[in-house]
């Protein structure tokens, strides 16, 4: 996860970040809620008038059209984070965020009023506001709320608003939850939240999104571990009934479920699992006498995944397309000996390169090309038999897939690949990064 990003504060912005925290210590979210959209979403007839003629002077300003939305953004973490650590308020958090679509409540005249309303308005249609939308998704779909009662007496209010806002009706029907878009699906991947669901703007949010993200990967590790041990007592015929049903927690079939764990646990290659493959890597490449002997070896390490899957594919498309890559990765260091730095950068060169941006037409189609031909099970293989060269190219392939997220986050067809590679992923990473029970996942 990356350090936060600090953006100074004005004498009037750090005026109203200091009044937002005092007032989060003594009242309820309630009032909160209350006081933030008389403030921000009304802008007028606020309780203590130099608060609100301080953030008119912000709105006012030269820069209001470029800064404001970072303003508002902090305001609205400044309650996020002090919530996020109080489970028992976490359903304001919810609340927050769709109160600022909301309709402004009676009507003003003043200039520096309705520059505020049309300010807020198009914070809702910023990237921060998209990251606040995420990390809303993100909790209501989370197991901490499903005991709130109040948190259920509002979802149906949640969902007409939804549907206000959106001018059309949701039906929950078999057919439209085929169709979800991505947007739906961002609470399945914590390794996608620091770079989905924050903005990097303090220390707090940065704090409360490592918190949130060590959460729901926990939670998923020991749901996966209870399925897996379920469904080795099935397959053993030893399985009663349990009390509780025990679900699924991939959206993957039991069958696809068995198949991707089997693969991320056992041999692959018929020749040991994936971190037997790379630590014999490691070992030969520790006596290599160039760069350019590394380079080989590691296209051969890396193409080895496809010949042992789809030869042909291999042959004709994705094995010279590696080759390239490698070439021209720092071809003036051929003949020099090998050094971490050289590793280093190679290898997230080729993350970089497999995982590119949409933007980048050509290495993007090989990406989606690769999935479509040898599978989401298979090119995640791929990936981590880069990430167990080197430990900190993890995050390194996050920020990329997050990319790839938020491109086709709003897509309602033709992104099955995508969720495919973030279902698979989640698994690899939970068995190879996690602290999952090892040993049962190897009975499947």
């Amino acid at each position: 996860m990356s350090s936060p990003y600090y953006r100074p504060s004005s004498y009037e912005e750090q005026q109203l970040y200091d009044h937002l925290i005092a007032c989060r210590k003594v009242e309820t979210p309630e009032e909160l809620l209350e006081r933030f959209q008389c403030l921000f979403v009304d802008g007028t007839d606020y309780s203590e008038p130099h608060i609100l003629e301080t953030l008119h002077n912000i709105a006012m300003s030269r820069i209001a059209d470029e800064e404001f939305r970072f303003v508002l953004n902090r305001c609205c973490r400044i309650l996020i984070n002090f919530w996020w650590f109080q489970p028992a308020y976490r359903w304001a958090i919810l609340e927050l965020v769709d109160l600022l679509q909301f309709p402004s409540r009676g009507t003003v005249t003043f200039v520096c009023a309705q520059r505020l309303r049309r300010l807020v308005r198009d914070f809702t249609k910023s990237e921060e506001y998209q990251a606040l939308q995420r990390l809303a998704q993100v909790i209501e779909q989370g197991y901490e709320l499903d005991s709130s009662e109040h948190v259920k007496a509002q979802r149906s209010r949640r969902i007409s608003h939804s549907n206000w806002v959106d001018g059309q009706g949701y039906q929950q029907t078999q057919e439209r939850q085929q169709q979800r878009s991505l947007r739906d699906l961002i609470h399945r991947y914590p390794y996608l939240y620091p770079h989905c669901l924050s903005s990097n703007s303090s220390v707090s949010e940065f704090d409360a999104i490592r918190h949130l993200q060590g959460e729901r990967q926990q939670k998923f590790e020991c749901d996966l571990s209870r399925y897996v041990t379920y469904m080795v007592q099935q397959s053993n015929g030893n399985a009663r009934p349990p009390a509780n049903p025990i679900k699924n927690p991939t959206l993957l079939s039991d069958a696809q479920l068995r198949k991707t764990i089997k693969h991320f646990t056992g041999q692959v290659e018929r020749k040991g699992t994936y971190k037997d493959l790379a630590q014999r890597f490691l070992t030969y490449t520790s006596q290599v006498d160039s760069y350019r002997t590394f380079k080989e070896a590691l296209y051969h390490y890396l193409v080895s995944s496809i010949d042992s899957t789809k030869p042909d594919y291999g042959r004709h498309h994705f094995n010279q397309w590696l080759h390239t890559q490698l070439k021209n990765t720092l071809p003036q260091s051929d003949t020099q000996q090998l050094n971490s730095f050289l590793i280093t950068r190679t290898c997230h060169q080729l993350i970089e390169s497999l995982v590119a941006p949409p933007q980048n037409v050509s290495n993007h189609f090989v990406f989606v090309d690769l999935i479509n031909n040898v599978g989401a099970t298979v090119t995640t293989g791929l990936l981590l038999k880069l990430l167990l060269l080197y430990n900190n190219l993890k995050s390194s392939l996050e920020k990329r897939l997050a990319v790839l997220y938020k491109h086709y986050e709003p897509v309602m067809d033709g992104v099955e690949w995508l969720v495919a590679s973030l279902e698979n992923l989640q698994i690899a990473f939970s068995i190879h990064f996690g602290s999952m029970n090892l040993p049962c996942l190897t009975r499947l």
